[in-house]
Order: structure tokens, then sequence, then C-alpha cells
């Protein structure tokens, strides 16, 4: 492109942006040296790579999945930050911590004790489960209940008499040598123990 000897303003800008490229253009000419060459490689190859694996499908997925979930994971983060501030993720962490070390000292000797122990539980627990004693849990729970009730409603009125009734009645007989039979095993059973 020629100048004409009087250029007008947008050929003069013209001229010196042209000039100022080609002062640019030059100086990177020269500062081309095989290092900065390589280097220049190196970078553009890094870069490339870099944009690669973000076209990669997986990552096409799992940034849907971020943009699915924007919502979720806006909740998630706001409830962190809040738990980071009141301490709660603290806590939380000293607790994997204490989990961890106890993980961490548990042998084979405390395992096999624990694991003995909870079969142990469950033998007896299976044993009271089956006991024919438990069948007559809930009936006993609710002549108590029933007993406690007609006592209370009684109680004002309540006169020798009445007393003496109850006892005479062959049930409340059968009821009370039960009752002392069951408290005298009861005794022989915890001495032994």
């Amino acid at each position: 492109m020629s100048i004409s000897a009087n250029p007008t303003l947008a050929e003069w800008d013209q001229q010196t942006r042209s000039d100022s490229m080609n002062d640019l253009l030059s100086a990177a000419i020269d500062m081309m040296t095989g290092p900065t060459v390589a280097n220049l490689a190196k970078n553009a190859t890094s870069i490339l790579t870099l944009a690669e694996r973000f076209t990669a499908p997986e990552v096409n997925r799992l940034l849907e999945a971020v943009l699915n979930n924007a919502e979720a994971l806006t909740t998630m983060v706001n409830t962190l930050g809040k738990w980071l501030e009141n301490g709660s993720l603290m806590r939380i962490s000293e607790m994997l911590d204490f989990v961890r070390a106890i993980m961490d000292s548990a042998n084979g000797t405390l395992v096999s004790t624990i694991a003995s122990k909870a079969v142990e539980m469950g033998t007896l627990v299976d044993q009271v489960a089956t006991s024919p004693i438990m069948k007559i849990v809930p009936g006993a729970i609710h002549a108590m209940e029933h007993s406690y009730q007609q006592v209370n409603v009684h109680s004002q009125d309540a006169r020798l008499g009445e007393v003496i009734k109850l006892f005479r009645d062959p049930k409340t007989m059968t009821t009370l040598k039960f009752l002392l039979m069951t408290m005298k095993e009861m005794e022989g059973s915890l001495r032994s123990h």
C-alpha cells in the first residue's frame, strides 16, 4: 500500500497500524530461538490436550449432570458452608477420626470377642422371645392395668369385708400361691448367682 504525499487521517492510522504490526512480527521472529519455539510447541500441545479432554464424552456427561443438578448442588454447598460456620463439619470430622481410630485398634482378639458376645446376646434374645413366659406378658400387663384401675376406683370405699371376700375367691388364692412360689424360686435363683 502506498501513501500519498498528503495522507488522510484514516490512511495515516492504517499505515501506523501496519507498521506496528510489522514491528511486532519482526520482534517475535527475532525472539524465535530453538528453546522458545520448543516451549511454545509444548504449551500449545498441552492446551490442545486439555481442550481434547474437555470434549471427551465423560466430561460432557459430567457437565450435563452438574447443570441438571445445579440447584441441589447449590443447596449442598450452602449447607456445607453453614456446617463449616457452626462447627458441625468439624464435629463430623472428629467423629470419623474416632471411628477410624476404633477400626485401627480393632485386632483379631477384640473382633472375635465382640462377635462371640453378639452371638451370646442373639441367643439370649431368642430364648427370651421364645420363652412361654413371653406369651403371658401381654395378658399380665392388661391384668395389672385393670387391677390398678379397679383399686383406684374402689380405694375410697375399701372395707375389710371386701378384702376378706377377695381372699376367699379361689382364683385369688391360686394367683397368690403362684406369686409366692415364683418369688421363692426367684430368691433361690438370685442367691445362687
